[in-house]
């Protein structure tokens, strides 16, 4: 009799644990769903806010191709040639050759040159309206 009521005990034991295990799995997963949605209810609601104002700023600033434009023309080669030839300079610390050395300042200046005339060329633009 006392082995049954030791087994019966500690399955009984088992079982509430099991019992109030369950409970707090459901009580997580209902919290990760609240969390879940009301993340993705504030990243919506972040992506409407900078959709309309990027439509509004779109709308109400005159002449804002010609502002998309400049930002274009300089932001362009920055990001295709200029940038990534510094940022090696700077975080590397190889001495290059002097033929490597050399072809980085061409791309430095041809970048640097294709963006002034890009940018003179989107400021000079006559209206075409």
């Amino acid at each position: 009799a006392a082995g049954r009521g030791q087994a019966a005990g500690v399955s009984g034991g088992g079982g509430r644990d099991r019992s109030a295990a369950g409970r707090l799995a459901a009580r997580a997963v209902s919290l990760a769903r609240r969390i879940y949605t009301s993340r993705n209810l504030r990243i919506s609601l972040a992506r409407i806010t900078v959709v309309l104002f990027t439509a509004s700023v779109a709308y109400f600033v005159p002449h804002f191709g010609e502002v998309i434009g400049l930002l274009g023309s300089i932001g362009s080669p920055l990001l295709a040639y200029i940038l990534p030839i510094v940022f090696y300079h700077k975080l590397s610390n190889v001495v290059l050759p002097l033929r490597i050395r050399i072809l980085h300042g061409v791309i430095l200046a041809i970048g640097i040159l294709g963006g002034l005339i890009s940018a003179l060329d989107v400021l000079l633009e006559e209206d075409e309206g």
